[in-house]
């Protein structure tokens, strides 16, 4: 298995616990990837899709912690706790899309959000 296979697999035991105690659904996707540019580390971005139930006060209530940057449901304190995983220099979450609906193929839409991941490669 590949290095970028077992980051991604690193990134989403990161937050099972978390979405198994929500019964969320989490997904995480490999991303763009930035080649040695002048000796700087090749970098490598994830992408952390969590998508709760449907649009009501308790999921808003929910996301709201998980998108927070510390706490125990926080998905950045999650991912960012091992900062070396699978051999990597350093793991920085840098951004979230914010509360967003996420079509369900049958009833009405869910609310989630994604993470955008940030790994430093040497």
């Amino acid at each position: 298995m590949g290095r970028l296979s077992n980051l991604r697999r690193e990134f989403r035991n990161a937050v099972a616990p978390i979405c198994v105690g929500l019964d969320a659904t989490c997904r995480v996707a490999t991303g763009k990837t930035t080649y040695n540019d002048g000796g700087a580390p090749d970098g490598q971005m994830f992408a952390v899709v969590i998508v709760l139930g449907p649009v009501d006060q308790t999921n808003e209530d929910l996301l709201d912690q998980l998108l927070d940057v510390a706490g125990e449901l926080s998905i950045k304190s999650a991912l960012e706790a091992n900062r070396t995983p699978a051999g990597a220099l350093d793991v920085r979450v840098t951004s979230s899309s914010g509360a967003r609906p996420y079509p369900q193929p049958e009833g009405e839409p869910h609310i989630g959000a994604e993470w955008q991941v940030q790994v430093l490669l040497d």
